[in-house]
């Protein structure tokens, strides 16, 4: 999803750097004005000239910027995903440095990855892994771009800001084996019945009425006795599953219950 036209909120930052170069050139500045000495006004001027020009480079690195992202559909609780973002540099002769690129999720700044160098006319894309905990309705507010670039004075940026949001299925999880193996012998009870399909059931006596297609001649001629094969009933087995999603108290230990019991339908439903 190309995100280019939203709305975009501006960030400003000072580093430490960029603190210490702050209180240096107040100190300058003060040392200027008592002592009139234009030796000084000169240093204080250097001093500001390298925080326009790093203010100056930064904002040129973000200029024009492509953004885009791509989110799997199914997302599960417990099981990482893969969040894939494409930035593109769409300047014709500015290389854009020291990019560093970062989603929002429900308000909370994810961990980001980092561009050293993206030349004019490319794109570069950046694959994020990310692993959530609990199910639900989660949003993508946005994609935050930051640089320091070149002396690492500021941090400069933006959020832009084009919310997504993403449905997390509940958590699947490995079921006991014994729960497992009791529910095939059930499943096996209903399955196992004799009728018209093509694995074999038994075999019986012959009884008036039978259709003599049935009639196996070559055990017949052992055993000295007409039997007929009988053969297992061929259906279509439906399983369904029915979960009462009524929390009749609210309080943490009935909510984790609630979703102990929503992870084992879900695992449940997975398995079979």
């Amino acid at each position: 999803m190309a995100i280019r036209h939203k709305k975009k909120s501006r960030l400003f930052r000072l580093t430490t750097w960029g603190k210490a170069l702050l209180f240096f050139s107040a100190v300058i500045l003060f040392a200027a004005m008592t002592t009139g000495r234009n030796v000084v006004y000169l240093f204080f001027s250097l001093m500001v000239s390298f925080m326009f020009l790093s203010s100056l480079l930064a904002t040129i690195s973000l200029l024009r910027l492509r953004l885009s992202r791509l989110v799997p559909q199914h997302i599960f609780a417990g099981k990482p995903f893969l969040v894939e973002t494409g930035v593109a540099n769409d300047k014709r002769f500015f290389t854009s440095f020291s990019l560093r690129v970062s989603d929002l999720l429900n308000q909370k700044e994810l961990k980001g990855r980092y561009i050293l160098k993206l030349p004019p006319q490319s794109s570069v894309s950046l694959v994020h892994k990310y692993l959530i905990e609990r199910r639900g309705k989660y949003t993508f507010h946005g994609i935050k771009v930051t640089t320091t670039y070149p002396l690492e004075l500021f941090r400069k940026g933006y959020l832009l800001l084009a919310p997504e949001t993403i449905l997390v299925y509940p958590r699947i999880v490995r079921l006991n084996p014994h729960f497992l193996q009791d529910m095939a012998s059930e499943v096996e009870n209903q399955v196992n019945r004799a009728g018209l399909g093509t694995d074999l059931y038994g075999f019986r006596k012959y009884q008036n009425g039978d259709d003599s297609r049935f009639i196996n001649w070559k055990l017949s001629a052992k055993t000295s006795e007409l039997l007929v094969t009988k053969y297992c009933l061929e259906q279509n087995l439906k399983v369904c599953v029915v979960f009462d999603n009524l929390l009749h108290r609210i309080d943490p230990a009935s909510r984790e219950k609630f979703e102990s019991a929503v992870t084992l339908a879900a695992s449940l439903c997975s398995f079979l």
